[in-house]
């Protein structure tokens, strides 16, 4: 690939659930159970950022 003739690449990384994941690595009593990772420290004002696989069965 020659970039100096406008040839480009878009790479599209998708971790997904990642904050949860990250979140089950250093808590791993929270494996296999429903989670998911809020933006903020107090949930007022917070989104949802991250949910996993058990939290998404469960709607």
């Amino acid at each position: 690939m020659d970039f100096k003739n406008g040839e480009r690449i878009i790479v599209l990384v998708d971790m997904d659930c990642f904050y949860v994941q990250v979140e089950q690595k250093l808590c791993p009593e929270y494996q296999n159970k429903p989670c998911a990772v809020v933006q903020y420290k107090s949930w007022k004002g917070g989104s949802i950022i991250a949910v996993n696989y058990e939290a998404r069965a469960k709607g």
